[in-house]
């Protein structure tokens, strides 16, 4: 009887998952939920999205593809100092591209709408700066597309970069990104200011090394670095070059970028 009444459970326990609903792949997935990979119109639209996507047609008439250009990046934000980049961008009639933390983004609504309205350009640096390499598939995809989705909640504006944390990538994270539809973008300088926290210092390395094309990786969690950029930014427009966000130089240069792609510069 006991048997009996065990095997009449598991029927009944089989029925009700059989009989299930299947998850809703139209629902974005959100910090916190799970799911083995993004859902299918999550994916169709990064992929249908690229560098293009972003760019302002009334920005880009005022670049001159003949003359050198430049993109500052910088890293692990939005924070405090965001602000003041941006009103230092925005003084010199420049722009830059800002890799951000989703799990930041909250915390930070004034500066991400900021990021949008000064016409810089958004992003993805993951969802908590976890090394991408050392995670599973699951793993990767929750971090950029929550990013993506806590990003496009806040701003109305889905990121279509990505910057892996510490600029880690292998095979198996470039075929992932690749999928999700990013092209992936490392730096030909590193201004090592998380290390140094000197404004001279950041100063040197960036004016040192400077070439057209060239991606400039700093980080706008640091007030050092924000105070460089009142130099910095002045003195590279004074030398002539335009600065302009990864998505435009990508767009005048490589007509374009392919996902899964690594990009350290654009010439």
């Amino acid at each position: 009887m006991k048997r009996y009444i065990c095997l009449l459970l598991f029927v009944a326990v089989l029925l009700c998952a059989c009989g299930a609903p299947a998850a809703d792949n139209n629902t974005a997935l959100t910090p916190g939920e799970y799911t083995t990979q993004p859902s299918e119109p999550i994916s169709a639209d990064l992929n249908d999205s690229s560098a293009m996507d972003m760019i302002n047609p009334e920005i880009i008439s005022t670049i001159d593809p003949e003359r050198p250009m430049i993109a500052l990046t910088f890293d692990d934000g939005p924070g405090p100092y965001t602000q003041r980049i941006l009103d230092t961008l925005s003084a010199n009639n420049a722009r830059a591209t800002f890799f951000i933390v989703g799990n930041r983004v909250k915390s930070y609504p004034e500066t991400m709408q900021a990021i949008v309205d000064q016409g810089s350009e958004i992003g993805n640096h993951s969802w908590g700066h976890a090394s991408l390499v050392k995670l599973d598939e699951q793993g990767v995809r929750e971090q950029l597309i929550w990013t993506n989705d806590e990003v496009e909640k806040n701003t109305g504006v889905r990121p279509v970069l990505l910057r892996p944390p510490y600029g880690e990538v292998n095979d198996s994270v470039t075929a992932i990104v690749k999928d999700v539809g990013m092209p992936i973008i490392n730096w030909s300088i590193d201004t090592l200011d998380w290390k140094t926290k000197d404004p001279h210092k950041t100063y040197d390395a960036i004016m040192g090394s400077v070439t057209n094309g060239c991606i400039i990786l700093c980080h706008d969690i640091y007030e050092e670095t924000a105070e460089a950029m009142e130099t910095v930014i002045p003195d590279l427009v004074k030398a002539g070059y335009q600065l302009v966000t990864v998505s435009e130089m990508l767009t005048l240069l490589e007509g374009g970028a392919i996902a899964g792609t690594v990009y350290r510069s654009v010439n």
